[in-house]
C-alpha cells in the first residue's frame, strides 16, 4: 500500500520491520539471485574448463610417457648388459612356470624381486603385448643397440685423422 496509495512521509519508516519494505537480505528470491550471481562470477567459462581438462589429459599423458620411458630404459639396460657379456637372451620356454626361461627373463625377474619397483610393477600390471619382453622386441632392441654402436664407431673414425682395423684370425684344421 505504501507504493500504490499512501506512500511514506518519513523514509525511516520504509525500513521498519513489519510495516515497511521487506529487507533485501530476508527476501528469498533476492538471496537466491545473489547466490546465482556469485556463482556466475566465480565460475570458469566453458572454454576455460575444457582447456583445463585438456591440460589435465596432457599432463596425465606426459606422466604415462615418462613412466614408459623409465621402464624401457631399464629393459634396455638388461639388453645392453647381456649383449656386452655375450650371453644368450632366450631359453627353451619363456612362460612364467618354465625352469629355463633364459637370461633376459630371469634377469628381469631377479631385478623385480630384488627391489626394482619399476620393473616389478611393470611385469605385474602390463598386458601381454605391452611387456616389451617378446623375442621380437628383444631382437629389435639388440638391433637398435647395434645401430647405435655403429654410429658411435663411425663418428669416431670420421673424427680421427688416422685409424686402423685390428683383425684376429685362427686358421682351421
Amino acid at each position: 500500500e505504501a507504493f500504490s496509495r499512501t506512500g511514506y512521509k518519513n523514509g525511516k519508516k520504509a525500513l521498519e520491520t513489519k510495516s515497511g519494505l521487506p529487507q533485501d537480505d530476508e527476501a528469498k528470491a533476492h538471496v537466491h539471485a545473489e547466490q546465482a550471481y556469485r556463482n556466475f562470477i566465480t565460475a570458469k567459462p566453458v572454454d576455460v574448463l575444457l582447456s583445463d581438462e585438456r591440460q589435465r589429459q596432457l599432463s596425465q599423458r606426459e606422466l604415462t610417457v615418462k613412466a614408459n620411458r623409465k621402464i624401457l630404459s631399464r629393459i634396455f639396460s638388461v639388453v645392453q648388459f647381456l649383449a656386452r657379456l655375450g650371453l644368450p637372451f632366450r631359453g627353451h620356454e619363456e612362460h612364467s612356470s618354465s625352469s629355463n626361461r633364459g637370461f633376459f627373463m630371469e634377469l628381469l625377474t631377479f631385478l623385480s624381486k630384488s627391489g626394482d619397483k619399476v620393473i616389478a610393477n611393470h611385469l605385474q600390471s602390463a598386458v601381454g603385448h605391452a611387456k616389451y619382453t617378446s623375442p621380437q622386441i628383444q631382437n629389435e632392441m639388440i638391433n637398435l643397440i647395434g645401430i647405435s654402436i655403429k654410429q658411435i664407431v663411425s663418428n669416431n673414425v670420421r673424427q680421427a685423422s688416422v685409424f686402423t682395423v685390428l683383425k684376429d684370425e685362427t686358421t682351421d684344421v
